[in-house]
């Protein structure tokens, strides 16, 4: 029996590597290693092999030779293993969509090559993968990438429910910082302190930080309700429906970093009322 991958001669790696290795070949993959029982690697070498890494690989590709071939599928699973001192991947089971494929290694080098469906399939940021065989199915795995976006917004859904307080105790420290004081000096420099200082009673600082904190509330709970996104498909409406929700907390945000001045704006109607202030402080005097 020939050995496919031991050493050669300089021409033999020069006609069946080099060359081969500059063919426009493309692929498709989807690779998944997971950690194993040793006990169940052992039992699946044959001797002398031993297990060395307790991991395994399945490996499910599409593959297209670039020479007019139709694109097949070819698959991995496979294990760590050792042998005289010399570690590697031990082959389990190789399925090849095409007889082409499966010959070739099958019958020449003794790989472990049989025929079977190897498929992978993509839709928008979904990809699955699978391999089946006599109308059984082998092995499957999905990646979504709604898995990353629900990743997201488990991360910062607490953070834009609580942007409000956030952002009070983040400017006041600021502040105190920026003037020389301990973080922990008491102040008036707290938003329900701005508002009281532009004329708004206790009463409708409150209802308006409420208010406030509502619509940044609305709009993470929006991006975790509404399926405005499935499959890699947008809904249309329930896009809509987020866009604007989230446009109104934006706005009602902005409107309160201008009203309160918690970034130094041109604000018209605090200036005046500031003016207004001391200039009777000055009559008073």
């Amino acid at each position: 029996m020939n050995v496919r991958y031991g050493p050669r001669d300089t021409d033999a790696q020069r006609n069946r590597e080099v060359e081969a290795t500059a063919a426009k070949i493309w692929s498709t993959a989807v690779t998944v290693v997971w950690e194993t029982d040793p006990d169940a690697i052992r039992a699946v070498l044959p001797p002398p092999l031993e297990p060395s890494e307790p991991l395994a690989r399945i490996r499910f590709a599409t593959v297209d030779m670039g020479t007019g071939i139709p694109t097949f599928g070819a698959g991995w699973f496979g294990v760590r293993a050792r042998h005289a001192g010399t570690e590697g991947e031990y082959a389990l089971f190789m399925p090849m969509t095409t007889e082409q494929a499966t010959i070739g290694g099958r019958e020449t080098y003794g790989e472990p090559k049989k025929i079977g469906q190897v498929s992978i399939e993509i839709e928008g940021d979904a990809v699955t993968a699978r391999i089946e065989r006599m109308g059984f199915t082998l092995a499957t795995v999905s990646i979504s990438g709604l898995l990353k976006t629900a990743s997201t917004v488990v991360l910062f859904l607490p953070l834009l429910v609580l942007a409000v307080p956030i952002i009070d105790t983040s400017f006041v420290v600021a502040r105190r910082l920026k003037y020389g004081r301990p973080i922990s000096s008491p102040d008036r420099s707290h938003l329900h302190h701005r508002f009281m200082r532009i004329g708004f009673t206790q009463r409708r600082a409150a209802l308006t930080m409420w208010a406030w904190t509502a619509s940044l509330g609305a709009a993470a709970l929006a991006t975790r309700f509404i399926p405005f996104r499935e499959g890699g498909v947008w809904h249309p409406w329930e896009t809509v429906a987020v866009v604007a929700i989230a446009l109104i907390a934006l706005a009602f945000s902005v409107y309160i970093v201008y009203l309160l001045e918690i970034v130094k704006l041109a604000n018209p109607r605090v200036r005046r009322r500031r003016d207004q202030t001391a200039g009777d402080e000055r009559l008073s005097a």
